[in-house]
């Protein structure tokens, strides 16, 4: 991975001084390119790692898992840019100074020029190879693995305190007095299904009308609340208010059933959830 790393880095230093009339501008362009790829999408708030020259998922090795499950993504995405490089290569190729001719528009005709037989065919494979593999990548990252960028996430979390903090923090809530769950695991498949009972109780002096819930992102989750009505769902906030009808008295108690499920589909932008993994299990919550 890090010998992978240093080869985009020599990919960019290779076209920047194909690009450059000499070799100090080369080393300037070089450095600038360098710069603007790093901080360039940051500024955008684009943080899809297609754009991000040879940018891989973040990964952790593990004595008990290895790889997985990052190693799907990793693949892909050193496939993806090792296709892309090729095709960095050829245009280099392509627009290659040969004798003292500097002028772009010259450079660019002679390029044209040069576009034919096996070297035109290698580089119509490699670009339909690219774009075959960037779309693989983008429907898994972005259309099977929908993810926020840190703007994104940071709007709602200043979403859910603005709407939400001032309208149900004074309400009275019941207490979990008592829980039981099943759990079954698909380890192949990284897959996951939890069924709960809850036991919950009035520890107040008020009745309890309503029963605010936060459900847990990226999985699916069902609810069965005893004499509860939803009545009203945020789910980009994952966020449930449930009417208690009803209300639920002091020293009165109910059931609550819940069922929790998760199946990774294809591979992300960044693996999220570290706590369902094909040879290693960790429930924190």
């Amino acid at each position: 991975i890090d010998l992978f790393r240093m080869f985009c880095l020599m990919v960019l230093a290779m076209a920047a001084h194909v690009m450059a009339p000499n070799k100090y501008l080369g080393y300037f362009l070089f450095v600038l390119m360098v710069l603007a790829d790093s901080f360039l999408w940051i500024m955008l708030d684009v943080e899809s790692r297609l754009v991000n020259f040879g940018s891989l998922p973040n990964y952790t090795y593990s004595d008990l898992y290895e790889f997985a499950p990052f190693s799907t993504g990793l693949r892909a995405f050193i496939v993806y840019w090792l296709l892309f490089s090729a095709i960095v290569g050829i245009a280099g190729i392509l627009y290659w100074q040969r004798g003292r001719e500097t002028q772009v528009a010259a450079r660019l005709t002679e390029a044209r020029d040069r576009w034919r037989g096996p070297l035109r065919l290698a580089s119509i494979a490699v670009f339909v190879a690219w774009g075959s593999v960037a779309g693989w990548i983008r429907y898994n990252t972005q259309v099977l693995n929908e993810y926020l960028t840190a703007t994104q996430r940071e709007d709602l979390q200043e979403r859910y305190e603005r709407e939400l903090k001032g309208r149900h923090q004074p309400l009275s809530q019941p207490r979990v007095t008592d829980v039981k769950y099943e759990i079954d695991l698909v380890p192949e498949r990284r897959g996951m299904e939890l069924r709960g009972t809850q036991t919950l109780v009035n520890r107040d002096t008020v009745p309890q009308s309503e029963l605010c819930l936060n459900t847990a992102l990226g999985y699916e989750t069902t609810i069965q609340l005893e004499r509860g009505r939803l009545q009203e769902e945020l789910p980009d906030l994952n966020y449930q208010v449930y009417q208690l009808d009803p209300p639920l008295q002091p020293g009165e108690s109910l059931q609550m059933k819940y069922t929790v499920k998760h199946t990774a589909r294809g591979f992300e932008n960044n693996v999220t959830r570290l706590d369902i993994v094909q040879n290693g299990t960790f429930f924190n919550n």
